[in-house]
Order: C-alpha cells, then structure tokens, then sequence
C-alpha cells in the first residue's frame, strides 16, 4: 500500500511539473539577478542546475545574467536585459542540432560539439543577421547603438543577412550590422577597449568593472 501510494505521488507529480514532456536543452550553471524561462508551461525563475528546455525564452531583467551549460558542452551567457529563445537544441549519438534565436541583449557563446559541420548544424538569429560557426567562442550584442559581433577565440564564424555575408577568421575581429537589410561591414580588429565594453555586457557588474581590457594592436 505504502509503494502504491509512493508511486501515485511520484506520477502526481510529474504530470503538474511545468517540464513534463519537454526536451533539455543545457542547465543554469551561474546565475545573478532576476532571470526567467517563458514557456507554454508559464514562467519559471531559474538558479543554479535547473534545466532549461527547448521552446524556452529565457529573459534576464537589469542588472542580471545567466550562463548556462548546453547539452553538447557549449556554454551560453546571456547578459542583462536580453533575451533568448531555444528553438532547438539537440545532440545524441555525435549528431545533432541547435537553433538560437536572440531577441534582444547581448551574449557569448563558446560552442561545444556542434561546431557547424555536417551532421552537427549550429545558427544563432538576432535581430539584424545570422551567425554561423566553425569551433569558436564569439560576442554579439549592441554597441554604440548598432549590433556588433566579435571573434574571441578558434577558427571563425561567419554573419549574413539579406543584404550579404562577411567571415570573420581572425581572433580579436569583428563586424557591426546596422540593420537586417545592410551588409555587415567588413571585419576590423578591434581596440582593447571595445572588447572589455562587449564582455562587460555579459559579466556581473562587480566583475566588469574591475576586469581591465583585453590587450589588442588596434585603435579600433
């Protein structure tokens, strides 16, 4: 009787979690601040090793941030005032799939097994253009007003819109896309400076304010 009982709560349970039948996408590894999933299942505050899953749209308020650990080994920070919908995400068996969709904010991606070769498809939409990769650990977000994109570190990504495409294969470079029918400018390195403003919108604001920049040869 006792098991029986056990085991009637145990499926109680499970069937009013507001995960049951959705797929994981990663778990919330950092988190500071107010940070939300929205889902068909409502809204959930996230901490530290709670799942997030695909269809989510993860939503951080000021001052905030998240960093998450995909399931592939990708880690993904999501900086203050941004939000971003998991459209897909999936890796089993060395195959696999990610969609992101950034809809407002900043972030940083280091990829982890979907490195955008075939059998392992990896794009982030924002709202000016698309990002492809190859193995990196790049930036987006707003800048002076425009969005920007940098490589931080491996062998490159590449940004397109409906008006071109640019590939960015040098560390420390990076392209602004002032809107979804622009070019993306052609990749520049960037200044110390630019790159420690671009991680300060995906760090704490302790952190950022006593991280000093990033050594660069450029005036950019």
């Amino acid at each position: 009787m006792q098991r029986f009982i056990i085991s009637v709560f145990f499926i109680f349970i499970t069937f009013l979690s507001p995960a049951f039948g959705e797929t994981i996408a990663g778990t919330v590894s950092k988190v500071t601040g107010e940070v939300s999933s929205v889902s068909t299942s409502g809204t959930r505050t996230l901490g530290v090793n709670d799942p997030v899953f695909i269809q989510d749209n993860l939503v951080t308020k000021v001052g905030a941030l998240v960093e998450l650990s995909m399931k592939d080994g990708a880690t993904l920070t999501l900086g203050a005032e941004s939000s971003i919908v998991i459209e897909d995400y999936t890796f089993e068996d060395d195959q696999g799939n990610a969609s992101l969709n950034l809809t407002r904010g900043a972030f940083r991606m280091i990829s982890g097994a979907l490195k955008g070769v075939e059998g392992r498809e990896f794009s982030l939409r924002t709202p000016v253009a698309t990002i492809g990769i190859r193995g990196t650990d790049f930036w987006g977000g707003r800048l002076d007003g425009d969005y920007n994109f940098a490589l931080l570190n491996g062998k490159g990504i590449y940004v397109e819109n409906a008006a071109g495409r640019v590939e960015i294969s040098q560390v420390g470079f990076g392209t602004t896309v002032k809107s979804p029918n622009q070019t993306p400018s052609p990749p520049k390195k960037w200044s110390s400076e630019k790159v420690k403003r671009a991680l300060d919108t995906v760090r704490p604001p302790t952190e950022a304010s006593n991280t000093p920049p990033t050594p660069t040869n450029s005036d950019y």
